[in-house]
């Protein structure tokens, strides 16, 4: 349950952006779960509609892994809209070097839009093509499933008999797949996903099937799995992927157990208020889990695999829009993210191409190939975007610039230190020959949770043109680390900012 938040160290927090949202309620064992509380009565249909509902909610005030992203593009009704949340969220360690980061890289951007072949100045489906030929195809074999349906989703040109040949090296006389910590259904349910479009190659399809009566004999009564000792929702989620991905149904009757009970249920019970939770001897595990169900939930929810339906289109493009951005007016030195998408001649959103952008006067703004626009100086610039190879499918938006109607410059030059007193001067002139009040925030945060520890605030009445400097600070705890954010408003009351980008300050320790 949300709470009523009062005090304005928060109420600054969350006007800016820079606090997450609440913590869900923490349950205890003993508490009723979402599937005995919400799930009650209801049809199969709505209880997966009413998980996405709250998964899709928990989500969107986070980053997002490459399997948010999937999930999240897959149970989209407005890929226009989601897909600009989806490129702005998406959080992928570029400079990881192994084939599975290589895949979960290549399918982020495919969920984002984004071109994989070309990304930063790297071609990420090239580079796990080689890292994986490079091992020779001799990787755990989740790692090889993984590069399978990357590869696959990207369309790319690779050896895939010797891939899949790969793969079925590793599944035993009892239909799992083992890479030499025992087989799992998690591990089989992963190899099937990525064996289930290439029935054609000699083995897989035997394969298929002896890792389908595998996890059928795996499937407890409540219709979950046991791993390691105990029921595991990892192999819960997994199970359901891999079915839905080799034509399965996971709600059949095949899958419903003696006592009515389908894998889906037994996924349901791990399931708190938008999240879901799984407590083990080493500790509680959300996010993990909690987007293994997401991705589960999102196949069941459309009823087919995700990794067969969100691909490189290979149609060729037809038109490109600039979304409208929040606000066209920026001020100096202020930043504004431009987003488009790309559309085949039916009007549907087509991924993969790469996009170009270009300001007609880089000294009034500025823009990178992302579409990040920095404004620069007062004026009136056109920013054009053009799909690559297609010089002429093209779209434009007119900004302007406006001046910065208080120019802000930090004057104090002593490094901050935990267990000291931070005390920041700042110069703060008024530019627009108006009389009129500025507030200087000077705020503490915790750098690992972006959450406020505190802050001090100075305010002043400017003349036209006036120039004065104003400090504000406080003591900084001896521990942690920390940030500091320096922010310039009209008044706490009205809240207008000022100040276009904060000013952030490090804190040694």
């Amino acid at each position: 349950m949300k709470r009523k938040i009062m005090s304005l160290v928060i109420i600054l927090s969350m006007i800016l952006g820079f606090i997450p949202g609440l913590q869900p309620k923490a349950y205890a064992a003993d508490e009723p779960t979402v599937l005995e509380d919400v799930y009650e009565d209801k049809t199969d249909e709505e209880k997966i509609t009413d998980a996405i509902e709250a998964l899709r909610s928990y989500y969107s005030s986070k980053d997002f892994t490459f399997r948010v992203a999937l999930a999240y593009n897959f149970t989209s009704d407005n890929l226009e809209r989601d897909s600009q949340i989806i490129q702005q969220r998406l959080k992928m360690n570029e400079e990881s070097a192994s084939p599975s980061d290589y895949s979960g890289i290549i399918i982020g951007l495919i969920a984002a839009g984004k071109n994989p072949r070309n990304y930063n100045g790297k071609n990420y489906v090239q580079l796990l093509i080689q890292s994986l030929d490079d091992q020779n195809w001799d990787a755990y074999p989740t790692s090889i499933a993984w590069g399978i349906l990357a590869l696959d989703m990207a369309k790319a040109e690779y050896d895939v008999e010797k891939a899949v040949d790969a793969l079925l090296s590793y599944q035993i006389d009892n239909g799992g797949f083992d890479g030499g910590w025992g087989d799992s259904v998690d591990d089989t349910a992963m190899c099937i996903m990525a064996l289930a479009k290439h029935k054609d190659i000699k083995g897989a399809k035997d394969a298929i099937a002896k890792a389908k009566k595998y996890i059928k004999d795996k499937q407890e009564d409540n219709g979950g799995f046991v791993s390691w000792g105990a029921e595991n929702p990892y192999s819960a989620a997994a199970a359901i992927q891999g079915l839905i991905a080799i034509g399965e149904d996971p709600l059949s009757e095949e899958w419903t157990t003696e006592s009515g009970k389908t894998i889906l249920d037994a996924l349901l019970e791990f399931m708190i208020d938008d999240h879901f939770e799984y407590v083990s001897e080493w500790g509680t595990d959300i996010d993990s889990i909690t987007e293994q169900a997401f991705c589960a939930l999102a196949d069941l929810y459309r009823g087919k695999s995700m990794f067969h339906e969100i691909v490189m289109k290979d149609v060729e493009p037809h038109e490109v829009r600039i979304q409208q951005p929040p606000y066209t007016t920026i001020k100096e030195n202020g930043k504004l993210k431009l987003r488009a998408n790309v559309y085949n001649p039916d009007g549907e959103i087509i991924l993969g191409h790469s996009l170009l952008w270009e300001s007609s006067d880089p000294a009034v703004a500025e823009i990178d190939s992302e579409g990040l626009v920095t404004a620069k100086s007062a004026g009136k610039v056109t920013i054009t975007v053009t799909v690559e190879g297609h010089d002429s499918i093209k779209d434009t938006i007119e900004l302007t610039v406006e001046p910065e109607e208080f120019k802000v410059t930090r004057i104090d030059t002593g490094k901050i230190k935990n267990g000291s007193e931070a005390r920041l001067e700042f110069n703060i002139r008024e530019n627009m020959e108006q009389t009129r009040s500025a507030t200087l925030i000077v705020a503490l945060y915790d750098k690992n949770t972006n959450k406020m520890i505190n802050y001090a605030f100075a305010t002043k009445e400017y003349q036209p043109g006036e120039s004065t400097n104003l400090g504000a600070g406080f003591l900084v705890p001896e521990t942690g680390n920390h940030i500091i954010k320096c922010f310039v408003w009209e008044d706490l009351e009205n809240q207008n900012v000022i100040l276009a980008n904060p000013i952030d300050i490090d804190v040694e320790k």
